[in-house]
Parts: structure tokens; sequence; C-alpha cells
């Protein structure tokens, strides 16, 4: 899904970071351990916002509107520092990607504004929050949500999850192991 093709890009480009001698070679893998926290959070968050539409336009609009400010205020294109005004200073503490950010730029060039656990705990609640809540607005109609909508599947396929070819089952609780999932008629 989309937490293996991230993951897998980050590798492509951790083999890349001996041609930077500043990178801290023994931060990669905490790097690795935080950047994959983050997708889960951020393909939890494309399932839960795909949820809530029933409209693939509806699903792109409100995700480019939060998209963009989370990453602009990450911290990944300014430094975030006393010298932002007031009002920004309390946007970008209050954005969880800030804290991947700094979490990755601490291991691997030791430039960081937050202790490293302070990052990991931070994004780590992100994601099960995400997570949960990503869980619960998927749910299928019989347990009285939306899901399974065009923008859930949306959600989903920016996550590298293909449903074409399945459709919840009627029973939630399934008695067997083939019974959750049935192939969608063509």
């Amino acid at each position: 899904g989309g937490c293996t093709d991230v993951t897998l890009q980050i590798i492509v480009l951790f083999l890349f970071s001996f041609l930077f001698p500043s990178i801290n070679p023994w931060g990669i893998p905490l790097a690795l351990l935080l950047l994959f926290v983050t997708s889960i959070a951020l393909v939890s968050m494309g399932l839960a916002l795909g949820s809530l539409f029933e409209s693939l336009e509806g699903f792109q609009v409100i995700s480019a509107f939060l998209i963009f400010p989370l990453f602009f205020l990450s911290g990944a294109l300014f430094p975030v520092d006393d010298k932002l005004p007031f009002w920004l200073q309390g946007l970008v503490k209050l954005n969880p990607l800030t804290y991947a950010v700094d979490g990755v730029r601490g291991v691997l060039l030791n430039i960081h504004i937050f202790p490293f656990y302070v990052d990991f705990i931070v994004v780590t609640f992100f994601a099960i929050t995400m997570f949960l809540l990503g869980s619960v607005l998927f749910m299928p109609r019989s347990q009285g949500r939306a899901g399974w909508n065009q923008a859930a599947r949306a959600g989903l396929a920016l996550g590298g999850l293909d449903l074409d070819m399945v459709r919840p089952a009627q029973n939630v609780f399934p008695n067997q192991p083939g019974d959750f999932l049935e192939p969608h008629p063509r």
C-alpha cells in the first residue's frame, strides 16, 4: 500500500546519502522508523477524509486544502524558530508534520528544535489517532456509516490500495476466512 511505497522511496533516497557527508548514517534507521509512522498517519488521514465524501472531486479539494498547509507549516521549507510571527509559531507547533520533519532533521543532521522522543511521541499519537479515526469512518454501511464510497476508495488509492475488486460482505463478523471480502461482480 501507500506506506510500502513511501518506505521504498525513502530507502532509495537513503542509498544516496553517502553523497552528503554531513548526514549521520547511524540516524537512518531512526529516520526510517519515524517516516514509516508518518506515512501510516497520512494514509490513515486520507482514508478518514475519503470516507466523509461521496464524490472524488470533494475529496480532492478538501485534501488539497489540508495537505498543502500541513506541508508548508511543517518547517521543511523554512526554519521554525523565534523569528516567525507569534500566530504562525502556534500553527507550526500544532502541526504534527513539524515534528516529523524536526525528528528526521535531528537524527540525520543533528539540527533539531525538540528532542527526538518528543517528535516520535507526537507523530505516533497522530498516527494512532488517524488510524482509529480512519477505521471508524470507514465502517461498512451495515454499521451506519457511508463507507466504501468513491471518495474512500480514492483515499485508499492515495495509499496504494486498490479496492475495485472487492466489496464488503453483508456479514461484518465472518465465520470463515473467505466470508469477509467477496469478489465484486463485473
